[in-house]
């Protein structure tokens, strides 16, 4: 509560940027995910961040990262600065990390914490003291034509559909497929094996015409 009494009218002016939100088709990124900071810790937020990403993608995708914070001017005391979170000069990955499943992104998201915010956004040997990290975004870019790997459930009424060839499991190996294709495999299996059908059909027939 002491942040926002220090800072109120600054928070107030920027709230926009601060405040929760989802932002798709933006200029240089796919999709922006922006989380409020204020009052709150990251680990109490990290499951909803990552359900909120994982729930919207569908292939690979690479991420990076930026935070938004608030600087106090040592020699006057009172003057303060907003740091926007930004993809270019302000992202805190040299290299985005790719992102192929759920597990992938878990395990990144859980390296990340308040502690290391904070000496992120460190300025050891400047003018300028870190009040409060204000906010975080995370930066999507897709990978399209590479499904990420999180298997479905398909419905009841496809598996049981005796004329579709569901492709639930591997019977090899037991294992559920993890291509997120599964409502789609059955029916591009079916039309396989129909274009297949018909192609033997057609060689027959020209078989048969050879040696009449």
């Amino acid at each position: 509560m002491l942040i926002f009494i220090l800072c109120r009218e600054l928070l107030i002016n920027r709230w926009d940027a601060i405040r929760d939100f989802i932002r798709s088709e933006c200029a240089v990124q796919d999709l922006l995910f922006n989380y409020n900071l204020i009052g709150t810790l990251f680990a109490d937020i990290r499951e909803r961040v990552l359900n909120d990403i994982v729930d919207r993608e569908t292939t690979l995708f690479k991420l990076n990262y930026s935070l938004g914070y608030i600087l106090r001017h040592k020699l006057t005391g009172g003057e303060l600065r907003y740091y926007h979170p930004c993809q270019n000069i302000g992202r805190k990955l040299q290299v985005p990390i790719l992102i192929k499943n759920r597990d992938d992104l878990k395990e990144f998201l859980d390296s990340l914490s308040d502690l290391s915010f904070r000496n992120q956004t460190k300025y050891e040997n400047s003018e300028w003291a870190l009040v409060c990290v204000t906010n975080i975004v995370f930066f999507i870019n897709k990978l399209r034509d590479h499904p990420i790997g999180c298997g479905k459930v398909i419905p009841d009424y496809v598996k049981n559909n005796k004329g579709l060839y569901a492709l639930v499991t591997n019977k090899k190996t037991g294992v559920a497929y993890e291509d997120n294709l599964c409502p789609v495999n059955p029916l591009l299996t079916q039309v396989l094996f129909r274009a297949l059908h018909y192609l033997n059909w057609a060689l027959l027939k020209i078989c048969l015409r050879l040696i009449s």
